[in-house]
């Protein structure tokens, strides 16, 4: 199966001309017939992707507390972690309340384990990763997500990336 379909009507650059900044894109999946079945229905009894609503840090002391509250659908759940917020504990912090959150909305996620967090540069910008691990039959599950440092902090963003993660993860039976 191609991953590139032909569209007649849209003119293409040739290979020796040069390329313009203007793109014309036009709508097909109302129009395909073959294309609407390939798209997935959204079911009421689909999972609801997890939403961040508040990440609160409170330091005192060289101890950290955090809340991490999200929401999924019209129900909510927050968690906390406490400890040292020295070497990077703050956002490891951020990511075990934001594992326990979606463990509170998905029992599921409440024997994924933490293994790494790390906020720094990736070409012109700042980006959180997350690294978890799910257990898998005698194994484990690696997952992975990212979150651009933004506005709200790079403590948002740890809180992002632990989503993203937990979103790729297989739902077990």
């Amino acid at each position: 199966m191609s991953g590139e379909a032909s569209v007649p009507d849209v003119p293409r650059a040739r290979a020796d001309s040069p390329r313009t900044g203007r793109t014309t894109l036009r709508p097909v999946a109302a129009s395909d017939p073959a294309l609407r079945s390939r798209i997935p229905a959204v079911t009421a009894d689909a999972p609801q992707p997890m939403i961040l609503h508040a990440v609160t840090v409170t330091v005192s002391d060289g101890r950290a507390s955090v809340s991490v509250e999200v929401r999924a659908g019209g129900e909510q759940s927050v968690a906390v972690a406490e400890g040292a917020c020295a070497a990077g504990g703050l956002e490891r912090l951020v990511a075990d309340a934001t594992v326990r959150a979606v463990a509170g909305l998905d029992p599921g996620a409440a024997q994924v384990a933490l293994d790494a967090v790390a906020v720094g540069p990736l070409g012109g910008h700042t980006v959180a990763t997350a690294s978890l691990a799910q257990p898998l039959g005698a194994g484990e599950e690696p997952l992975a997500g990212a979150a651009a440092v933004g506005p709200a902090g790079s403590v948002d963003a740890v809180a992002r990336a632990v989503l993203d993660a937990l979103a790729g993860r297989s739902r077990l039976a």
